[in-house]
C-alpha cells in the first residue's frame, strides 16, 4: 500500500536533532535552526558572549566575624536526648 493512500500518514519536514542537556551538547541547535528559519538567512550564526568578571562585593569583616561567633555559638549549644517531643 502506498503512503497516500494510509490515512492519517503525512511527511514531517521537522528538523530533529539530539541534544544533550546535562552535558550542554548540541543544546544550541535548535535554537540556531530557530533563528535561521526566522531570519530567513542561512549564514546566522551565534557568538560567544564575553567572559565578564564577576562584581566584586564589599565584605564587610566585622559582620563577618560577628556571624562566625554565632555559627560557633550555635554548634557549641547541646542537642535534646529527648526524641519523643518531635512525635
Amino acid at each position: 500500500m502506498a503512503q497516500r493512500h494510509m490515512p492519517g500518514v503525512r511527511k514531517h519536514t521537522n528538523c530533529t536533532m539530539r541534544e544533550q542537556t546535562k552535558s550542554n551538547y548540541n543544546f544550541e541547535k535548535p535554537f540556531l535552526y530557530l533563528a535561521r528559519m526566522l531570519a530567513g538567512d542561512r549564514n546566522v550564526h551565534f557568538v560567544e558572549s564575553p567572559a565578564l568578571a564577576p562584581p566584586e562585593a564589599p565584605i564587610d569583616l566585622e559582620a563577618q566575624q560577628r556571624v562566625e561567633a554565632e555559627m560557633t555559638a550555635a554548634a557549641a549549644q547541646p542537642l535534646p536526648d529527648d526524641d519523643e517531643e518531635f512525635i
